[in-house]
C-alpha cells in the first residue's frame, strides 16, 4: 500500500514531464580547426585539414 502511494505519483509526474517536453531544434554544428597553412609545415597542415573535412 505504501509502495503504491509513493510510486504512482512519481510515475504520473514522469509521464506528464516527458509528455510535455519537446525535442531541441536541429542546428548546424560548427567546429574549429587550427593547422599550419603556410611555411615549412604547410603540406602537413593541408593533409590534416583534408582529413578533418572527410
Amino acid at each position: 500500500m505504501r509502495f503504491s502511494r509513493i510510486v504512482t505519483p512519481l510515475l504520473c509526474g514522469a509521464a506528464l514531464t516527458l509528455g510535455f517536453s519537446a525535442p531541441a531544434p536541429a542546428e548546424e554544428l560548427r567546429l574549429g580547426f587550427i593547422a599550419p597553412m603556410t611555411g615549412l609545415f604547410a603540406q602537413v597542415g593541408k593533409d590534416m585539414s583534408d582529413g578533418f573535412n572527410m
